[in-house]
């Protein structure tokens, strides 16, 4: 992945994803630009690969 922008990557990788780009923001951002909503809910899935084996970790905040 190539960073085109602060928080926005571009994936490189041959594939559907090819130039498609991927936006990642922390807690605190997600809380700034959604500041006039009320949040009922943050689900953040975390992907990780240990042996070459995908691992799925979900996070409910």
């Amino acid at each position: 992945m190539v960073e085109s922008k602060e928080g926005t990557m571009l994936n490189k990788e041959e594939g559907p994803e090819n130039n498609v780009p991927h936006f990642y923001a922390d807690l605190k951002d997600i809380l700034s630009i959604f500041h006039n909503f009320d949040i009922e809910k943050i689900h953040h899935t975390d992907y990780c690969y240990i042996n070459n084996d995908k691992k799925i970790v979900n996070i409910i905040i």
